[in-house]
């Protein structure tokens, strides 16, 4: 018999049927997060309960988003890079990646609206809609990477 083993994708790999759509653009968006800091010292507007665009929808739980975390750490070299210069210095680790999963949010919202026309400085243009989107890993498209389940030999 074989066991469950989960593999835990970075958030860039396309999950749903609009971002598998246009799969470049999508995966592009979310490796351009790691270019600016802001992006990880601040939450998204759709991330923060005093933005007029603060979606009920968001939300973050730091051990069920840790294995998302670690992929994209692993597999974005300018992650690897800015972690270690924003944290703990700006900001807590925990909160470091509460606030990347923030923007990745607003990335995959655009992209279930089909807004994928919109800029991608996703800190202005994203979250003025109201449509729903759930963050909660590994389950929902939202979580910030895909869990992918393979039976391992025991």
């Amino acid at each position: 018999m074989g066991a469950e083993q989960s593999v835990y994708l970075p958030p860039w790999v396309p999950e749903t049927e609009a971002e598998r759509a246009d799969a470049q653009l999508f995966t592009k968006a979310v490796l351009a997060l790691s270019q600016k800091s802001a992006n990880f010292v601040l939450p998204h507007p759709l991330a923060d309960p005093t933005s007029p665009q603060h979606s009920p929808d968001f939300a973050f739980d730091w051990d069920a988003h840790r294995p998302f975390a670690e992929a994209a750490y692993r597999g974005d070299k300018k992650l690897f890079r800015l972690l270690p210069r924003i944290v703990p210095k700006r900001v807590s680790e925990e909160d470091f990646w509460r606030n990347y999963f923030s923007h990745v949010f607003a990335i995959k919202r655009r992209f279930a609206l089909g807004a994928v026309a919109a800029p991608h400085d996703d800190a202005v243009a994203d979250g003025a809609s109201t449509a729903s989107a759930s963050t909660t890993p590994p389950a929902t498209p939202a979580a910030g990477g895909a869990a992918a389940s393979s039976a391992a030999a025991a």
